[in-house]
């Protein structure tokens, strides 16, 4: 049986890595301020805000120093665009070269005031930057540097390498024991290769009670999703590793979230074919309140091209079921989950390659995923699209919008949008001379 819409639409934003609730309908402020925030509404007016990393950003004249594009929602968003940097007032330390600010962005309620709060990587550090009535600033913001404290989950693990090359560029978050504050994880391989989870609370983001969880072998946490895969109302986080040497095997690890958090002891573990990590993202595909998970497919020579989902059964994932591509492969293998057709179930936004890369909708059905419904570029082989993608709910509605990114070979990029319900793509931001380009909020 389906779950009621309030239940759908929480697993869908836990999919993109925000805290999920929303703010109830005629609520007093008193009472929505007790509420986590909606997926990335930094300012609180009920829409999801526009923020993009810039990771090589040139600050002050120091090169790769790095920022992040904030763009306020609205039904047509337009001009507007702030950036912020590690010289903005309030942000700790200042911005350094080649220190990448903006490479990863994780968004959740990491204080549960109304206003979701964002989570910057860095080269090895995490900068926690508030959401308030005027959008994302840096008053409050605070850095979270590798080194402290946490206590050990699993068994021990192989040695890893440093924080201060990993620390902060695999991010993901969710509210793990359901005390209505998002929490974070964050890939670490400090001396034991494993994820830190920091817990959120009234005054943030917090190092105190961390947990680092481990499973006994290097690469623990290379991807990371959270969303509620078990239906229990607590987000549960999914962990992949690369596959070891000759196994041609890849390794997926769900831990489902408890009163004290994600939990080893009740973990779920599987594999599948892979010579190479793939990638993958977790959402409401088939509309029954759980989390599906979707990701690359790695077929054998006969096998067909395309990606497989695998369905919640509550306690794991069922058996893949294939959605053929033809001729079309993964191009990045990026993901993205969003009820962008308003029928409560999660849609994927998948970046795809033929003659030349282009982004594609398909839309979530009771069996996983149906036929393709849409395509975004693929007009030249000088553009590659989709490094990353996300759909957010950005007009404020019932319904998810497309945000995906472009590069083409003369060193300019494009942020695409295209909302819900309109049959326009627009380009929000255009930039010159960039290597990296934009990234956008991981899940």
């Amino acid at each position: 049986m389906r779950k009621n819409g309030m239940r759908k639409s929480a697993a869908l934003v836990t999919a993109v890595g925000i805290a999920v609730g929303a703010v109830v309908q005629g609520a007093t402020a008193a009472e929505a301020a007790r509420q986590p925030a909606k997926a990335a509404d930094f300012n609180g007016d009920g829409r999801a805000d526009i923020v993009a990393g810039r990771p090589d950003l040139t600050v002050k004249g120091r090169k790769k120093a790095g920022g992040i594009l904030v763009l306020d929602g609205a039904r047509r968003p337009g001009e507007g665009w702030r950036t912020l940097t590690r010289d903005t007032p309030g942000v700790p330390d200042r911005s350094r070269s080649r220190e990448r600010f903006g490479v990863e962005l994780v968004s959740g309620d990491f204080d549960r005031d109304g206003f979701a709060d964002l989570a910057v990587g860095t080269s090895g550090k995490v900068v926690v930057l508030y959401g308030s009535k005027k959008g994302l600033t840096g008053k409050r913001s605070k850095e979270i540097a590798p080194g402290f404290p946490a206590q050990q989950q699993g068994p021990g693990s192989a040695q890893g390498t440093s924080d201060s090359l990993r620390f902060g560029t695999v991010m993901s978050s969710g509210d793990y024991n359901g005390d209505g504050y998002a929490d974070l994880a964050v890939r670490s391989d400090r001396g034991k290769a494993g994820v830190l989870v920091l817990r959120g609370g009234a005054k943030g983001l917090t190092t105190k009670r961390a947990v680092r969880l481990t499973d006994g072998r290097k690469g623990f946490g290379t991807f990371l999703a959270s969303a509620d895969v078990t239906g229990d109302g607590r987000a549960d986080l999914v962990a992949s590793q690369p596959p070891a040497e000759g196994s041609g095997a890849q390794r997926f690890t769900l831990l489902p979230g408890s009163s004290s958090g994600p939990r080893t002891a009740t973990a779920t573990r599987w594999t599948t074919p892979a010579d190479r990590p793939l990638r993958f993202a977790l959402g409401d595909l088939d509309g029954d309140g759980r989390a599906d998970l979707v990701r690359t497919e790695a077929p054998d020579a006969d096998g067909p091209t395309g990606f497989a989902t695998q369905l919640s059964t509550g306690k794991s994932f069922a058996a893949p079921r294939v959605t053929e591509t033809g001729g079309d492969a993964p191009a990045s293998g990026v993901f993205a989950v969003g009820d962008l057709t308003g029928d409560g179930r999660g849609d994927v936004l998948a970046g795809l390659w033929a003659f030349a890369s282009y982004v594609a909708l398909y839309p979530g059905t009771a069996q996983g995923v149906g036929p393709r419904l849409r395509v975004y570029g693929g007009e030249s082989e000088a553009v590659a699209y989709a490094a990353h993608a996300s759909l957010v709910n950005v007009a404020g509605d019932s319904r998810a919008d497309a945000l995906f990114t472009s590069r083409d070979g003369y060193g300019g990029a494009r942020l695409h949008l295209h909302t819900a319900g309109t049959s326009s793509v627009r380009v929000l931001r255009s930039a010159s001379g960039t290597s990296d380009g934009f990234t956008l909020l991981s899940h």
